[in-house]
């Protein structure tokens, strides 16, 4: 297993790109992108995610860093082709109104592209609305629920659907106009 330092990268207010430091490069070089670094400073970090799934998890956990002022951390994938890689994320704020992302590497596993498995991971459900996640017949807070195991599957299987609760909420709240009461 190769040794990576933590990739560090800090964002402003507006998700901006403002810091990243020599590992960010290296990871980047290692997955085969080797960006232009007068345009990476400046940019929305979520130019840079090309999962949209991805991206809403992300921008809930950054926003509840900055409002609750807590330190998110949890277990994520970030495979390349020819490896799987297990890594631990911790996003924190700063007085300077920044949020920072560290990502440290736990474990790598190199694979034969015919040795990749072929098992379709189960999918967890997002709610859109009240921001659970559907696990084993149970709604967790998407917080709660990046502390459990069910992320070995990775980010990339949440995808997002309103739940059975806030839809009977937005059925109780919506009443038809014009309609006889």
């Amino acid at each position: 297993m190769k040794h990576y330092s933590p990739v560090r990268y800090a964002i402003d207010a507006n998700d901006r790109l403002v810091e990243v430091n020599e590992a960010f490069w290296s990871f980047a070089a290692n997955n085969d992108w080797v960006p232009d670094r007068d345009t990476v400073i400046g940019q929305p970090v979520w130019d840079f995610v090309s999962d949209t799934n991805i991206i809403f998890v992300y921008r809930h956990l950054v926003n509840v860093v900055r409002e609750e002022r807590k330190q998110a951390c949890f277990p994520f994938r970030c495979d390349s082709p020819d490896l799987e890689r297990h890594m631990t994320m911790a996003i924190t704020y700063s007085e300077s109104s920044h949020v920072h992302f560290i990502a440290e590497l736990d474990c790598e596993i190199a694979w034969e592209f015919s040795a990749r498995p072929h098992v379709i991971p189960p999918t967890r459900f997002l709610c859109p609305s009240c921001y659970r996640v559907d696990i084993e017949d149970q709604q967790l807070p998407l917080i709660l629920a990046l502390s459990t195991q069910f992320l070995d599957i990775g980010l990339h299987e949440i995808k997002q659907k309103i739940c059975h609760e806030c839809v009977y909420k937005k059925r109780s709240a919506f009443k038809l106009v014009g309609a006889r009461q």
